[in-house]
């Protein structure tokens, strides 16, 4: 599992390269590969969406799909969670419309849980996490894991935090 400070992205033109890495031994040499999709977790909050503006770019750079995942909360009502589907949807299909304008390649779903977005990133085979956190207090620090972490804990793709 590479970590993020294993990953060099901007260096290279081909699918597949080799990097040394400063925290190993001058022969190790970690393989990477360039995204072909990026993931990026959205809440319907500004403060996630701030996290768009560095996933764009990255998609712009490798000439990578974005594969938007809306982690909306359930609802127990039956009536009341019909409409917080329809309102995700409506939600995921605006942002991909916005980023087809912009000449993207683009993908959208939305998820109930946190942890089922890592299960949808793996099963789209994104290489890329691009996610936004804000600052948390103590307590949130202590009692909630943030995003990234719960990401992390749950897959193996490489996580890119972006202050939110």
């Amino acid at each position: 599992m590479a970590s993020i400070l294993d990953i060099d992205l901007k260096h290279t033109n081909s699918r597949f390269h080799a990097v040394p890495t400063p925290h190993m031994p001058s022969h190790s040499v970690v393989v990477q590969r360039k995204p072909a999709r990026i993931g990026i977790v959205l809440d319907g909050t500004g403060k996630s969406e701030r996290a768009l503006p560095r996933a764009i770019e990255l998609a712009r750079e490798h000439q990578a799909t974005l594969v938007l995942i809306h982690v909306c909360k359930s609802s127990t009502d039956a009536s009341a969670g019909a409409e917080k589907w329809e309102e995700a949807q409506r939600y995921v299909v605006s942002h991909c419309n916005k980023l087809i304008r912009q000449k993207l390649s683009v993908k959208g779903s939305y998820v109930t849980r946190l942890s089922a977005a890592a299960d949808a990133f793996e099963a789209s085979a994104v290489d890329l996490i691009v996610v936004a956190e804000a600052p948390r207090t103590w307590s949130e620090k202590l009692f909630r894991p943030s995003p990234s972490v719960t990401l992390q804990l749950r897959t193996d793709i490489p996580v890119v935090t972006v202050s939110a």
